[in-house]
């Protein structure tokens, strides 16, 4: 690139205060005068001279499948108007059918995708070898995506990288080599500001082992309290962890059981006892001194301990089932903090029998609200978290708003049987008329989740609670299940 306007100027002022005659520049008066005349003109004017253009590469040959015409036109709709949900389950579907995005598309979405906070891995990979292409040649564009095997100068990557490209690097190594991953960590770790131990921690979450143990509980010394309480939450789901058999000790002086026998049966009663005083050890395990919301102290320190602690405990020091055991604290006055701490665990570990009974417990008990319920299958698989949310949804206890707001909890993308049997059981439910606008959130989620094969069911049955025509925000979401539909249709055929 040539000098811009206003350098030449300063170079051209420097002869003049030099003399033209004494200068090496050669330029006579007159020379000089229109030079500058003509670089004034063009600094006024916000010239700048061409810039050379290096040379590019050609875009590698990409062999996947193009998109066919009708599934083009469909994300080309999706674009003009773009939703997160449906292009990435656009995407997803391509990827299972190894199709990519048409060229035409790909700068498009790649846009897109790039202004995204947190943007979609598969979206990027439905792009091919044309959005790899243009993403390296726009900064803009430029976003670190995890890669399908471990780079060859991993390990210099992982030490000269920025956050977001260790991040992705890490994700990686991590998918395909825990061991490397864990490696990865432990070389930079002192030098590692304290943001990244932890989000390097919290990485670990994923494909996490017993290996994994002896770091994290090093972690637990760290100087840093959000990097000690991330090791915590891990160590908290290994079994074999020496952090969770501290809690289950603490959690076994916490629970006192009388036995009594009556004429026909034996009866067995839990008290609660929550610790007296804070141990400062406790510290070290993320057990956090100040009260919770709506807890005392020791009621607290207890909760966070059974949290912890391993559900086996209530039974082995029982001798009860699940059921029996949230029967069994029923009446105790720390109730409230020991219900929170076994949904906390159950939940967190997708323990299937213990969020059952606790859903049991839910439905039967006056004190609790449906909001509650929709905390306990989050981390469950689809198989074992559907029939809980039927169960619930059939309760009587639940009107119209309450019902649609649990199956909008069922952030997972329904099978056919579940969508059949979850729309039967709200069909001919009708919300009051100040009630309809809580419903609009929930039938939008809904929409995004139903089985496609489910589209004119979900129509109907949000028709059918208006007494006229659906206001528009609901025909929108009638009209999403039904393009969702045509998606998965035209990726089947």
């Amino acid at each position: 690139m040539s000098a811009t306007p206003p350098a030449v100027l300063k170079q051209l002022a420097a002869v003049a205060a030099i003399g033209t005659d004494r200068s090496a520049s050669a330029l006579r008066p007159d020379e000089l005068l229109r030079q500058a005349a003509a670089h004034g003109l063009q600094a006024r004017a916000g010239f700048l001279p061409p810039r050379a253009a290096p040379s590019i590469s050609e875009c590698p040959a990409d062999p996947t499948r193009i998109a066919s015409a009708a599934q083009t036109a469909t994300l080309r709709q999706l674009l003009a108007a773009p939703d997160a949900a449906l292009l990435l389950e656009w995407c997803e579907l391509a990827q299972a059918r190894r199709v990519r995005v048409a060229p035409a598309l790909v700068p498009v979405l790649l846009d897109w995708w790039a202004r995204q906070p947190n943007p979609p891995e598969p979206i990027f990979a439905t792009l091919g070898a044309t959005g790899a292409w243009l993403a390296a040649l726009n900064p803009d564009w430029s976003r670190p995506v995890s890669e399908t095997q471990i780079p060859a100068d991993a390990d210099e990557r992982w030490q000269n990288g920025t956050t977001p490209e260790r991040t992705a690097l890490l994700r990686t190594v991590r998918r395909l080599d825990p061991a490397r991953g864990l490696a990865l960590i432990r070389s930079t770790w002192s030098g590692d500001g304290a943001d990244d131990r932890r989000r390097w921690v919290e990485a670990l979450a994923e494909h996490r082992s017993q290996a994994d143990e002896p770091f994290l509980e090093s972690a637990l010394d760290d100087k840093s309290k959000v990097v000690r309480r991330a090791a915590a939450t891990i160590l908290a789901l290994l079994p074999q962890s020496r952090l969770r058999a501290r809690m289950n000790e603490r959690a076994r002086a916490c629970i006192v059981v009388e036995s009594k026998r009556g004429l026909l049966k034996r009866s067995t009663r839990i008290t609660l006892e929550p610790p007296k005083n804070f141990d400062d050890a406790w510290q070290r395990d993320a057990i956090d001194e100040s009260g919770g919301s709506g807890l005392g102290k020791r009621a607290w320190w207890m909760q966070q301990i059974l949290a912890a602690a391993d559900l086996s405990v209530w039974i082995e020091t029982t001798g009860l089932d699940p059921a029996g055991v949230l029967q069994a604290i029923e009446a105790d006055d720390f109730r409230d903090a020991a219900f929170n701490a076994i949904s906390e665990a159950a939940s967190t570990r997708a323990d299937a029998p213990w969020c059952t009974a606790l859903v049991e417990a839910h439905l039967a008990s006056k004190k609790q609200l449906h909001a509650e319920l929709q905390t306990l299958w989050r981390h469950l698989p689809p198989n074992e978290r559907e029939p809980l949310i039927l169960t619930a949804l059939a309760h009587k206890r639940f009107g119209s708003v309450e019902r649609w707001a649990l199956l909008a909890s069922a952030d997972h993308r329904w099978s056919p049987a579940f969508s059949t049997k979850a729309l039967a059981l709200l069909r001919g439910t009708r919300p009051s008329t100040d009630a309809s606008w809580a419903l609009y959130e929930p039938i939008e989620r809904v929409s995004r989740l139903v089985a496609p094969s489910s589209a004119e069911a979900f129509a109907d049955t949000v028709a059918a609670m208006f007494e006229g025509e659906p206001t528009d925000s609901f025909k929108k979401s009638i009209d999403r299940a039904h393009l969702r539909q045509t998606m998965h249709k035209e990726f089947a055929s």
